[in-house]
Formats: structure tokens, C-alpha cells, sequence
């Protein structure tokens, strides 16, 4: 299952940039990113098609969540995760909306973003991203949060977001809500 997470500016979201950062966007997300929860079954089975994806030591036993983000200052990266984490960076987040495509596509998914690991982030891209000033791309050198995630919906046609380097966390939360509810 494929989920799109959003973070609201507290806890370790909080501060001054990212409390600017959702009254300019007109939401209340301030950080993005793709939460996969995996069967042991399915886990294995990305184990052997994912080029750079971790092969656990034993095998798993439980459902299994792992993340795909980029964060400030950082580059493209994947954590586990578990629901009940000490540390906030790896618990599952509480706001996740539900992203309809199969397993295949979940792959595709992560295949691509795999090609993306180590990117660097994009700290002006996401300063300025409500500002359309940048030429839409299928795909970036540098990202913010919410624009690789765009990327990725584009390059499996699962969405057709005209310009990803536009796409703040609260637009593509508004996106994807619509996706869902198209008569809201």
C-alpha cells in the first residue's frame, strides 16, 4: 500500500521557516513524503527487483512501512519506520493519505525514486516553489519534498501535475485529496 504522508510544523517540524513555509502555501503541511507499508511477502519480492534497496540480514515477519523523502539540507533517502517509535523521524506519520495504485505500480514508484537516491535537496526550488518561475521538468538534479514526489506520480502516469517544481506539500495535499473525492 502507497501512501502520501504530510507533516505539520511541529515537533520536529517546528520552526520559523516551516510555520512561514504553510501560511504561504495556505495549508497547514509543511513537509511531504511517500510511506510504503509492505507485506513480509511483498517486502521480499522489492528486496530482489529494487537495484539499492536494503536485503535484510533475516527475514521479516510483520508488516513492514518504509519511507522515501528528501529534507532540508539533505538528499533523497528511505528510512523504516514503525508505529510505535521513540523518535518522531521514525514512527509512521499520522496524516496519510491512502494512494490507489497496485503493487506493480508501487514499484515503478520506487524504482524511480530509487533513481533519484542522493539527490541533493532543493532549498531555493522550495523557498520560491509558489512562485511559478521554474521550467517543468519530468525530472530534476535537486528536490524539495513535495516536487519529487510529483515527479514520481508523473513518471508512472499516475498523475499529470503540470509543473512538480510548483507543487508545495498543502497543493499537492489539495491534489491528491481531489484525486480521491473528485466531487469535493
Amino acid at each position: 500500500m502507497l501512501y502520501a504522508a504530510f507533516y505539520e510544523a511541529t515537533g520536529m517540524y517546528n520552526g520559523c521557516f516551516n510555520s512561514l513555509a504553510t501560511w504561504v502555501t495556505r495549508g497547514k503541511y509543511c513537509h511531504s513524503e511517500f510511506v510504503f507499508k509492505w507485506s513480509p511477502d511483498e517486502l521480499r519480492e522489492v528486496g530482489e527487483k529494487l537495484t539499492g534497496f536494503v536485503h535484510l540480514r533475516r527475514p521479516v515477519d510483520h508488516v513492514v512501512y518504509v519511507s522515501i523523502y528528501v529534507l532540508w539540507g539533505g538528499m533523497v533517502d528511505y528510512r523504516f519506520l514503525t508505529e510505535d517509535a521513540a523518535q518522531e523521524f521514525f514512527r509512521v506519520p499520522k496524516c496519510m493519505l491512502p494512494i490507489d495504485v497496485s503493487f506493480e505500480q508501487e514499484l515503478q514508484i520506487a524504482r524511480w525514486l530509487f533513481t533519484q537516491y542522493g539527490c541533493p535537496y532543493d532549498k531555493l526550488g522550495a523557498m520560491l516553489c509558489v512562485i511559478p518561475w521554474r521550467k517543468a521538468q519530468k525530472q530534476y538534479t535537486r528536490y524539495f519534498c513535495s516536487q519529487l514526489m510529483a515527479c514520481a506520480l508523473n513518471n508512472v502516469d499516475i498523475t499529470h501535475i503540470h509543473n512538480p517544481a510548483a507543487m508545495s506539500p498543502n497543493r499537492l495535499y489539495r491534489y491528491l485529496q481531489a484525486l480521491r473525492d473528485p466531487g469535493a
